[in-house]
């Protein structure tokens, strides 16, 4: 009812029906709340708690896909988010399942993208992963920032991974 009562007041503040949402989704409606999140964004597209008020739906919905877009824009509203949400995305990265969520966001090269590579570069367990997604940056034709690259040479050669950090490290200079 509040949440009802909130609408009827200010009927552009739809922060609200994200309660409805929820309470719809719990009561087994939730094709009528699947709808009603997007619609939500669409009101208010920056807003960033309401993004990451709808990531979290969509992790409940095991939406996965719809998580990740949202925390994506979020990060682009508020880049700070990122101490938040770096961690789940490089999770996300490493899981075999998962792990293409990221990979169409490396294509994307968001705003936020070069610094959670620079992330992903001291926290991920797999240099094979980064030096994958480094590949697919440079199949679709988008220059690995310097800072990213530099980060990844330096992950490389941390984990003895002389020949790829040298590759790399000379690829940076044939771009400038």
């Amino acid at each position: 009812r509040i949440a009802y009562h909130s609408l009827d007041i200010r009927p552009s503040d739809v922060r609200p029906a994200m309660l409805i949402a929820r309470l719809l989704s719990g009561q087994g409606q939730h094709h009528t709340a699947d709808q009603l999140v997007p619609l939500m964004n669409q009101f208010m597209p920056a807003d960033k708690s309401l993004r990451l008020r709808s990531a979290i739906y969509w992790v409940d919905r095991k939406q996965l896909d719809l998580a990740v877009n949202n925390w994506s824009v979020a990060l682009q509203i508020q880049p700070s988010l990122g101490n938040k949400i770096y961690p789940i995305f490089n999770r996300i990265a490493e899981h075999e399942t998962y792990k293409t969520l990221i990979r169409q966001q490396a294509a994307k090269q968001p705003a936020w993208w070069p610094a959670f590579y620079s992330y992903m570069t001291q926290h991920s367990q797999s240099t094979e992963m980064l030096v994958e997604i480094a590949h697919l940056t440079q199949q679709f034709k988008i220059p690995l920032p310097d800072a990213s690259r530099q980060a990844l040479v330096q992950r490389l050669l941390s984990d003895n991974a002389w020949r790829s950090a040298y590759l790399y490290w000379i690829d940076g200079l044939s771009q400038q």
